[in-house]
């Protein structure tokens, strides 16, 4: 078996900042996308490209065909362990040695949701692990906010007054790195968080002063998200999950702070004000 690393998720923003790190090390990265096209577009060196579906377990086999290690990026549908697992399965077949898992903050405290499913799959598949547990990515405000952030100025969002610890998807991706290449990171699980907790109106005038002009919070009802996402053609599935999570954003259970990818990384987690400057031609 050749000494290759498997990443799901390729052209998302944390599966991107993975294939990057990762081939920017000298990895030998095969990167499993569904849009090829889009994939060479990235202009990654050095790094292959297969086609991958999950929901056709046809195209697992050459997606995993002599790889060693495979990073899991479950994609945001609902029961999505329905999908993620046979490929768990097919991976303790096929060889694979070590796994690096995208789950999500809080994954812990219910075992029922499916990315903690996926987890236990990982578990009892005896292939050894990373998990890796972020809060909300700074890169949620670029991704899904630049049209109202151009356009009206500011971020039209359910949040109340609560704090969230934003993690930079570069550092999931340093972290994610880290596991793969370095000793140490088998059967770890790292919650990872920034090194501050921020409310929306403090990330609204963080914004206002990387890009230059104002931006304002605006704290909607559930209602008002559930209407604004539908709107745009959001499935309710989606739409209803967003909800859920934004709820327990707003009861304070995503402001708390971790030391680990400052442990992982030897550095301080990326700020907010870093964030925004390197995004802030996005907004503009």
């Amino acid at each position: 078996m050749s000494n290759k690393i498997l990443v799901t998720g390729a052209t998302g923003t944390i599966g991107g900042a993975v294939t990057t790190y990762l081939s920017s090390v000298g990895e030998n990265v095969r990167a499993a996308v569904r849009n090829i096209d889009k994939a060479k577009s990235r202009n990654w060196q050095g790094v292959e490209i297969v086609p991958f579906d999950y929901e056709n377990r046809a195209t697992f086999e050459a997606a995993l065909k002599g790889v060693n290690r495979l990073f899991v990026m479950s994609p945001p549908v609902p029961n999505v362990h329905e999908l993620v697992i046979p490929l768990i399965d097919y991976a303790k077949e096929a060889g694979v040695k070590h796994i690096v898992d995208l789950s999500t903050i809080g994954a812990e405290y219910d075992d029922s949701t499916s990315l903690r499913l996926v987890e236990k799959s990982i578990e009892s598949s005896e292939i050894s692990y990373t998990f890796l547990r972020p809060n909300w990515v700074m890169q949620n405000f670029n991704n899904w906010y630049t049209d109202s952030i151009k356009e009206n100025n500011a971020i039209h969002l359910p949040a109340g007054d609560a704090k969230t610890s934003f993690v930079d998807a570069r550092d999931i991706a340093g972290v994610a790195t880290a596991a793969f290449t370095k000793p140490g990171h088998e059967n770890k699980i790292y919650t990872l968080t920034g090194g501050q907790a921020l409310d929306h109106y403090e990330v609204a005038s963080i914004l206002s002063k990387a890009v230059g002009k104002q931006i304002e919070y605006v704290a909607i009802s559930d209602d008002d998200m559930r209407q604004g996402l539908k709107s745009q053609g959001w499935p309710d599935a989606a739409v209803e999950m967003m909800i859920e999570l934004y709820q327990v954003v707003r009861q304070g259970a995503a402001s708390g702070i971790t030391s680990d990818i400052s442990t992982v990384l030897d550095r301080n987690p990326i700020t907010f004000e870093l964030y925004a400057h390197d995004y802030a031609e996005r907004w503009k």
